[in-house]
């Protein structure tokens, strides 16, 4: 008999292997701006961290495979509305943003950008356990849009949370922040200007309390304020 469950896992781990690849420093990625900047900053340093076990690899490979099949689905269904109404529907639509002051780029990919005859609208698909009625929508998602309506300055903009168990769906606009990207930017730079002088920064997550549940399930969060919980190798 087949061993499904072990053949999945096996090809899971070997596709993820392969597309791994090394960060470059300049090149940083809307992604990152809403998280902590030390768990960025370890992502750019040869660091020996503490390496989850194959069972659990395999078991947030799998979350992470549930989750790129529901948002093919609600492309799919979002470019047959498009094209029901005049519209036109491009996925995966990468972007770059140059910082010509401090010689950095940043980079981000929007999920759904749909073209009206009027406008632009994106539409980033989240998938969450639960869609809660507080909290939502989340900040570090904000932050990742923010620079898409940026690029693209008279799009309407949406974040569409999706429960996985139940389909559940709730959309929250997204409005363009000058302020807010103005921050984004400056922490980009700092992010830049750390990597670069090999400066650890400050343990975001731990000193913000609204962060702090990012510390939960990160792989460094026995991390110290400082360099000597660090092995760079």
């Amino acid at each position: 008999m087949i061993d499904i469950d072990k053949i999945i896992g096996e090809q899971l781990l070997s596709e993820n292997d392969g597309e791994r690849r090394k960060r470059q420093v300049g090149e940083y990625y809307c992604t990152d701006l809403g998280y902590c900047s030390r768990k960025t900053w370890y992502k750019y340093k040869d660091i020996d961290l503490e390496e989850a076990d194959e069972t659990e690899r395999i078991r947030m490979l799998k979350i992470f495979e549930r989750g790129n099949l529901l948002h093919e689905w609600v492309t799919e269904r979002l470019r047959k509305y498009a094209s029901d109404n005049g519209g036109f529907l491009k996925d995966e639509v990468s972007i770059a943003m140059p910082n010509l002051k401090d010689h950095f780029i940043v980079r981000g990919r929007i999920d759904n950008l749909i073209q009206w005859s009027d406008h632009y609208e994106i539409i980033e698909v989240k998938t969450t356990a639960r869609i809660k009625k507080r909290g939502m929508p989340m900040y570090h998602h904000v932050a990742q849009v923010m620079p898409y309506l940026m690029y693209a300055p008279n799009a309407k903009a949406s974040i569409l949370y999706l429960e996985p168990a139940t389909l559940k769906m709730e959309s929250y606009p997204i409005h363009y922040d000058m302020f807010e990207m103005e921050e984004l930017w400056k922490k980009a730079s700092r992010i830049h200007h750390d990597i670069q002088f090999d400066i650890l920064p400050d343990a975001e997550a731990k000193l913000n309390k609204e962060m702090n549940w990012e510390c939960k399930n990160c792989s460094l969060s026995s991390c110290q304020l400082g360099l000597e919980m660090a092995k760079v190798i």
